[in-house]
C-alpha cells in the first residue's frame, strides 16, 4: 500500500531565514545585560534574610543591609576594608583562628557558631557558613540565634530539674516502708517502689512488664478472697475519682492495708 499525505503528515522545510533557539538563548537571563544582572544579585544579596558578607584577605569587600542590621551598623562604610576582627571579642578571634580558618583554607568551607560582637559592644549567638570561592573570595552567611540558644538552654535547664524532681522523689519512695504502684488508664505500671515487690513477693520480670493485668493474676494465690479483690480493682478502673480505704486479708495472715487515690494532672486530667 503506498502511503498517502493523510497518513503521514509532510515537514515543510526550514526557509532560508528560520531560526532555531537553542536552550541557551530561551534562558530569560541571557537576554539580560550584565550590568543588570548584577542589579539583580545585588537586590537578592540585599533581599536575603541572613547576613551576608564578602571578604578577600581578611577583609570585607561587601556586606548585606541584614548583615549590618545584625552587628548594629547603620553605614557600610564603617566596616568596608576593615578587618573581620573587629566584630569579634580577642578570645573569640583566637578561638576562630585555631579552630575555623585552618578548616576554610584547607576544604573550601566550614559551618560552625561563634560569639559575635555588636558595635555597641554587645554580644550574641551567630550561626556562621564560611565558604571560599575560586577566586578566593570568602563568603560569609551568618544568622542571630541567640533565642533558639536561649530556649535550648532552657529545655535543658528544665530537664536537669525534672531529673533531680524525679531523683529525689525515687529516693523518698524507696525510704517509704509503704508499698505503693501507680497505675495509669490503659493499666499500665508508670511508678513502683521496691516495698510494694517485696510485700507482694513479685519478681523484677515480672514487674518491669509492667502490666497491671499480669500482676492481679500472679497475687490471685496469695489473697483470701480473690474475687472480692478483683471486684474491688474493677469498680476503681470504672470509678476513677473515688478514693478507697480498705484492708486485703491473705492466706498467710497477713493483713493488708490498701488505699487507692486518682492522680490527677494540672489540667484536670487523669494521670492514674
Amino acid at each position: 500500500m503506498n502511503p498517502s499525505n493523510s497518513d503521514h503528515p509532510v515537514k515543510k522545510p526550514l526557509s532560508a531565514d528560520a531560526q532555531i533557539s537553542t536552550p541557551d538563548q530561551m534562558n530569560p537571563l541571557n537576554t539580560r545585560t550584565p550590568e543588570a544582572l548584577l542589579r539583580l544579585k545585588d537586590a537578592a544579596m540585599e533581599a536575603a534574610i541572613d547576613a551576608i558578607a564578602l571578604l578577600e584577605n581578611g577583609r570585607y569587600l561587601y556586606l548585606n543591609s541584614q548583615h549590618l542590621r545584625m552587628f548594629g551598623y547603620n553605614d557600610v562604610q564603617e566596616l568596608i576594608g576593615q578587618p573581620w576582627q573587629v566584630l569579634y571579642e580577642p578570645e573569640e578571634v583566637n578561638r576562630l583562628q585555631k579552630q575555623a580558618i585552618p578548616i576554610v583554607e584547607s576544604v573550601g568551607h566550614w559551618h560552625g557558631e561563634a560569639i559575635a560582637k555588636r558595635k555597641d559592644g554587645s554580644t550574641f549567638v551567630q550561626d556562621v557558613s564560611l565558604t571560599y570561592t575560586e577566586d578566593q573570595v570568602l563568603i560569609c552567611v551568618c544568622r542571630n540565634i541567640t533565642q533558639r540558644k536561649q530556649a535550648e538552654q532552657q529545655q535543658a535547664d528544665l530537664l536537669e530539674q525534672l531529673r533531680r524532681s524525679n531523683a529525689i522523689l525515687q529516693a523518698q519512695q524507696e525510704a517509704s516502708l509503704e508499698g505503693f504502684l501507680i497505675i495509669d488508664q490503659n493499666r499500665q505500671v508508670i511508678s513502683h517502689n521496691q516495698k510494694f515487690c517485696q510485700l507482694w513477693q513479685i519478681p523484677q520480670t515480672l514487674i518491669k512488664r509492667g502490666k497491671d493485668p499480669e500482676l492481679l493474676r500472679y497475687v490471685l494465690d496469695q489473697l483470701a478472697s480473690p474475687k472480692e479483690f478483683i471486684d474491688k480493682v474493677e469498680y476503681v478502673y470504672q470509678h476513677r475519682e473515688l478514693i478507697i480505704e480498705d484492708e486485703i486479708q491473705l492466706k498467710d495472715g497477713r493483713i493488708f492495708e490498701r488505699y487507692c487515690a486518682p492522680l490527677p494532672s494540672p489540667s484536670g486530667g487523669y494521670y492514674g
